[in-house]
């Protein structure tokens, strides 16, 4: 088990002389200084502020990576093996960061067999909340969970403030309400099998069963399990109704109707899972549970906010220079300082849903990645759609404004209720997040024209200002790129490289790749990926094109396929193809291109420095 310092400071100093053994007392932190040891078996680090030293880890916080000698290879203490560590596995007792475990060798330590029996409890407390990170000098408490309801609240590692002091000085940070202290770096611990240390048993210990006595404590507690959703309840509901045959109906009306405006209003935010759990709670009535569902924003994880632009450019090459080794809480340390591990791994996920490497062998940093957009042509779900966002939506926002918006100018929620009711969704208690909030009011006292897009540049202008007079908030802090902030530049100012930086990169929540309508073969048609074709299909695709000659479009149309298709056929078989027999004078196979179209809200690109 990871082994932790009783004294919660900075590593201890290692001296450079060699040969010279002392001892450490756990309890005490004391170090007491005996002859030199004949043999490299039991060879330590002088410790000289009474602070154990982390196995492995030099002054600077950086692995030793000696090599092993003889002596030490013949020691009759055996080495225990590193715990390998796979990209996205866990470690017990710590958050889900994948790294990467380079080769590396820990300093040994001579340990009192009873002072490591009186500590092992003690140790495996204090060390349990943090998680062994080998990038860093310091490990970070990482909770895998990060807050949960209306008010966003950033991690906080903390400012360069050594590093680029001179930079900072010249910023205006201005508090920020909710902004948590930051993060307190844990102490160097004492790796799972270190030399002269018992390593960790591999074994869980489970306690005695003892019955199932009704007077045990856990019999009082609540029980953790809650039903998200009951098929049999749902049948029972329906026979009570009288509507048992029409079970299949109301389950696609449930999608259609209930989880698709969901889903699409709130970009995945809500889960499917906690719908339906509303939808079960309040009698399986559509309406009242579309009228409702924001409720369920208090108690799911906060709003993942947009990075800037700055944080996204440095994302970018750190995935293309380890693309196959991503360590999220190097990430989290460098890049995307004001995020929670979970949210960089939720929003590094989404962003590798756009973008891919331009080439299998991506492994310079002079290369880029690319747009990538996956077909949806022929899901329901993504079809395309123009509604409000909720804090535009004329009817959720009735009760905060002084200066109404058009009646017409809805939410996919108050549209969906209207669809199935006949009537206007009564939006009395509306939950929005705080930075909703904090747009519809401004909306409403600052800013008196209707039009939401013109409200958006005029918010995102208001805060350019504040950029460019070097004044940021304490998260805005963090989201910068201090290593590329010129003070020296003549031609781009301090606030003006700053305005450019802390620009929100918004990813989309999908793109329309309008694959169907640019003759494409859509993913899940019949044809996708068709290479060969039968006797009969030959025959009807050369009668077809040599009655519409050059005209491709108009022969998928006849043969009722995409437009791909025929130039698949016409690639397949040649000019001078045995199939072309009765062809004559006729050309075929030189025809107009088809056009394709644009995909429809892709994500932005990413600027180059």
């Amino acid at each position: 088990m990871p082994r932790k310092s009783t004294n919660d400071n900075k590593p201890i100093k290692p001296n450079a002389r060699r040969g010279t053994k002392e001892k450490v007392d756990l309890q005490t932190n004391q170090v007491d200084s005996v002859e030199p040891a004949p043999s490299a078996k039991n060879r330590k680090i002088p410790n000289s502020e009474n602070r154990v030293i982390a196995p492995g880890v030099s002054v600077d916080g950086t692995r030793e990576l000696k090599k092993q000698n003889a002596s030490t290879s013949a020691s009759s203490v055996s080495p225990v093996p590193p715990i390998k560590k796979t990209r996205g596995t866990k470690t017990r007792n710590s958050g889900s960061t994948p790294a990467t475990n380079p080769k590396r060798r820990c300093i040994e330590t001579d340990v009192d067999e009873q002072d490591e029996k009186e500590n092992t409890t003690t140790i495996a407390k204090n060390v349990s909340k943090y998680t062994l990170y080998s990038h860093s000098k310091y490990w970070l408490p990482r909770n895998i969970q990060f807050p949960i309801g209306l008010t966003h609240t950033p991690f906080h590692v903390g400012l360069p403030l050594d590093t680029f002091a001179e930079v900072i000085s010249r910023l205006t940070i201005l508090p920020l309400n909710g902004f948590p202290e930051r993060a307190k770096k844990g102490v160097h611990h004492l790796r799972p099998g270190a030399r002269g240390l018992t390593a960790r048993s591999p074994t869980a210990t489970i306690e005695a069963y003892v019955g199932s006595k009704p007077d045990q404590e856990y019999m009082d507690k609540d029980d953790r399990e809650e039903l998200m959703w009951s098929a049999e309840n749902f049948e029972i509901h329906l026979e009570q109704e009288g509507s048992m045959n029409k079970k299949g109906l109301f389950y696609n009306d449930i999608e259609k109707e209930y989880l698709f405006p969901i889903w699409r209003q709130f970009e995945g935010r809500i889960p499917q899972e906690v719908a339906l759990q509303k939808l079960m709670t309040n009698g399986y009535d559509v309406a009242v549970a579309l009228d409702c569902i924001d409720e369920c924003l208090k108690t799911l994880p906060q709003k993942l906010i947009a990075p800037s632009t700055a944080q996204v450019q440095v994302l970018e090459r750190e995935i293309v220079k380890n693309r196959n080794k991503i360590d999220l809480g190097k990430i989290q340390n460098t890049i995307m300082r004001n995020y929670h591990i979970s949210e960089v791994f939720n929003y590094y996920i989404h962003f590798c849903r756009f973008f891919d490497f331009d080439n299998d062998e991506a492994e310079s940093e002079d290369h880029h990645l690319n747009v990538r957009i996956a077909c949806n042509c022929l899901e329901p779900m993504c079809r395309q759609l123009n509604f409000e966002p909720r804090y535009a939506c004329s009817n959720c926002t009735k009760t905060l404004r002084t200066h109404q918006l058009p009646a017409d100018q809805l939410c996919l929620i108050c549209s969906a209720y209207k669809t199935i009711t006949g009537e206007t969704r009564p939006a009395q208690n509306v939950v929005f997040d705080e930075d909703d909030i904090i747009k519809i009011k401004l909306w409403d006292t600052k800013f008196k024209k209707t039009d939401r897009f013109d409200f958006e540049k005029w918010f995102q202008k208001r805060k350019n200002k504040d950029y460019k007079s070097l004044k940021l908030t304490q998260e805005e802090a963090l989201m910068l790129n201090f290593e590329k902030l010129d003070l020296n530049d003549e031609h781009n100012s301090l606030g003006s490289q700053i305005q450019s930086m802390l620009q929100p990169y918004i990813l989309p929540h999908f793109s329309h790749c309008q694959c169907q309508h640019s003759g494409g073969i859509p993913v899940g048609s019949p044809n996708f990926g068709k290479t060969k074709f039968s006797e009969e299909e030959e025959r009807a695709f050369v009668a077809t094109i040599i009655q519409t000659p050059r005209n491709i479009k108009a022969a998928a149309a006849v043969l009722n396929v995409e437009e791909e298709l025929v130039e698949v056929f016409l690639n397949k078989y040649k000019a001078g193809n045995a199939v072309w027999k009765d062809l004559g004078r006729v050309k075929v196979h030189s025809y107009s291109a088809r056009q394709v179209l644009p995909p429809i809200s892709p994500p932005p690109l990413i600027p180059r420095d």
